[in-house]
């Protein structure tokens, strides 16, 4: 099965559904629809030369269908949109394919997709402007209680390849910062006990930095007694920096060596960690904002020794990425955030 996305608009500017295509190899939906087993309220064959057309009112979802090519449509006032949905099946000009999509981004421009929750009223939307997706979402609930100011780090603006933050006012965010950290051989509970400044930040930069470490080797000396032999070697590694708020006893929890030795800096309520022995000369600067998080990475730089696997398939179609979550009421989030691909540069 290949697949494509496409969306018919109206001269309103309202986007209220989603358009799906599907080409199967064989005509198993189609034969699905015409024998009702979708439970549609109505089929409408040739509504157009070798086009024919089902509409389901309870779930809200319409088919059309030409050969081995079917048009699904998700949302309201599909029955009143008929008309663009048989355009759509007989225009290839209109159709989006993930090939396209993947290989040639910057050529797509004015397309969006948009999904709603339509219980919640909660959404996100994706537009294609030539070179980049921006992308724009709402989310509600009403068992939030967010903090609507928050203190943060100043990151760097250059020289590096990932950046970012996030803040974990309440229980379930702070929950889910800890199952991240459970595998890892450092006191996970301990550090997220004193971390009750409920906030994290990290700086992946560009150069590396140079770190000495120790071999140590057992041998048998002329008088056959057991020596040891210490071998001094330096090694490059990569220039990283964690920074999180706590209290006066998280210091003595966060982990002096973690693949590679972490060197700490005490700020009052923050304590910094970097793989750089020169973290206690950086003078940090801190800023209020009404973001939860924030992520910045430079995709074309991220080194593919670093096997986070999202980050790596983002890498193969988009060059950098920024995103943010902000906080614009104690019950809602706003989601902003821009993808470039490769011809931005």
């Amino acid at each position: 099965m290949s697949s494509a996305w496409g969306w018919a608009g109206d001269n309103t500017g309202v986007r209220d559904r989603v358009i799906i295509i599907l080409e199967e190899t064989r005509a198993g939906i189609s034969t699905s629809i015409t024998n009702g087993n979708c439970n549609t309220n109505s089929i409408e064959n040739n509504v157009a030369p070798g086009v024919n057309y089902a509409y389901q009112d309870t779930n809200k979802i319409a088919f059309v269908w030409k050969g081995n090519t079917v048009l699904v449509g998700l949302g309201f006032n599909l029955d009143k949109k008929k008309d663009e949905m048989i355009q759509l099946i007989q225009s290839d000009t209109e159709r989006v394919s993930i090939e396209s999509f993947i290989n040639h981004p910057s050529e797509l421009t004015r397309k969006s997709l948009r999904y709603s929750a339509i219980s919640s009223k909660n959404f996100i939307e994706f537009d294609l402007k030539g070179s980049r997706i921006e992308i724009v979402g709402e989310l509600q609930s009403d068992t939030w209680n967010f903090p609507q100011e928050y203190l943060v780090r100043e990151l760097v603006n250059e020289n590096y390849i990932s950046k970012g933050w996030i803040n974990f006012p309440n229980e379930r965010l702070k929950t889910a910062l800890k199952d991240m950290l459970v595998d890892l051989p450092i006191s996970a509970d301990s550090i997220m006990a004193h971390a009750n400044g409920n906030y994290v930040d990290i700086e992946v930069l560009k150069n590396q930095v140079v770190q000495t470490d120790t071999i140590i080797n057992y041998a048998v000396n002329d008088n056959f007694e057991t020596v040891e032999e210490k071998t001094a070697y330096e090694s490059k590694v990569p220039n990283v920096r964690f920074g999180i708020r706590g209290d006066e006893s998280l210091p003595k929890f966060l982990p002096n060596k973690l693949f590679y030795q972490w060197f700490q800096k005490n700020d009052g309520q923050f304590s910094i960690l970097s793989t750089a022995s020169t973290i206690d000369k950086m003078q940090a600067k801190y800023t209020k904002t009404n973001s939860l998080s924030h992520v910045a990475i430079h995709l074309v730089d991220w080194p593919n020794a670093l096997k986070v696997t999202p980050i790596l398939m983002l890498k193969a179609i988009a060059s950098d990425m920024d995103l943010t979550l902000k906080v614009a009421g104690a019950n809602q989030l706003v989601f902003q955030g821009t993808i470039w691909d490769y011809s931005h540069e």
